[in-house]
């Protein structure tokens, strides 16, 4: 998206908003490898998995009081020279807050030790399912002063249902017919809701193409959960939605796959307000 590429450019922290499975991940480490190099290596926290405590000191470093065990460096200076992308975000906190503000604003992070601040320098990228409110203060996201990405979820833009589809398989399969779809299929996952996004069309691909065998994906090759929530039969006007864009807008291809007539499509067409 445009934004992306903004941020690519910018150099600014920047923080993705979607819902799960929507590809903020695939966005956030594409920002990376652009703006720093295909063989970028970024520093990745699964914020989830800590408490605020715990996620503060995994940012700044922690050591134990009175061990030998040397000091640990903590995410922020291991990102140095690169990136850091901090994953599923519900709040920072604001012990983590502040050291990553003044990390990227002032350059600099404490030492464990106490000794001078280090200097570091990296980039910044936070992916969450909340509102940017929760994530950070007003005050720390001015100070940071960020950009926004809203990832939408695969149902606003079923178009790229197709170009999605090609783009996995080309990951799953050699050329051959194993990176061809059905037009049952097709169709059937043009018109589908995809509540689990991009990561669930993505499952359903690797499925369907272990069940195939090689050979051209059909419906039957998916998994049943995912058929029992196809288009219902009655819902006439998705499935002429859902042919209508599989077939490119195609007015006499979309009318061939439906097993009608063109005249009966197009006056179906008005009734539907398509």
């Amino acid at each position: 998206c445009r934004l992306a590429h903004v941020a690519v450019d910018s150099g600014r922290p920047v923080l993705i908003r979607g819902e799960a499975g929507c590809g903020k991940s695939a966005i956030a480490d594409t920002i990376c490898r652009l703006s720093l190099g295909p063989e970028a290596a970024p520093v990745v926290v699964q914020s989830d998995a800590y408490s605020r405590e715990s996620f503060h000191q995994e940012l700044s470093g922690q050591k134990v009081a009175g061990s030998r065990v040397p000091a640990m460096a903590g995410a922020i200076e291991r990102a140095d020279g690169g990136a850091l992308i901090l994953e599923d975000v519900g709040s920072l906190g604001a012990a983590a807050e502040e050291a990553l503000v003044r990390a990227v604003k002032q350059g600099e992070v404490p030492t464990i030790d106490g000794g001078s601040p280090r200097k570091v320098r990296f980039r910044l990228l936070i992916t969450t399912s909340d509102e940017q409110e929760g994530v950070l203060s007003d005050k720390g996201w001015e100070d940071l002063g960020g950009l926004i990405i809203d990832v939408p979820p695969l149902r606003q833009h079923r178009a790229d249902v197709r170009p999605l589809t090609e783009h996995f398989l080309s990951h799953l399969v050699p050329p051959g017919p194993g990176r061809e779809v059905d037009g049952e299929l097709l169709r059937v996952m043009m018109a589908h809701r995809w509540p689990g996004n991009v990561a669930q069309l993505r499952d359903v691909l690797s499925y369907a193409v272990s069940v195939a065998g090689g050979q051209k994906l059909t419906l039957s090759d998916t998994p049943a959960e995912f058929r029992a929530l196809g288009p219902r039969s009655g819902d006439e006007g998705e499935r002429i939605r859902s042919a209508l864009a599989a077939a490119d807008g195609h007015l006499g291809r979309a009318a061939d796959s439906l097993s009608m007539s063109r005249a009966t499509l197009w006056r179906k067409r008005k009734k539907y307000g398509i």
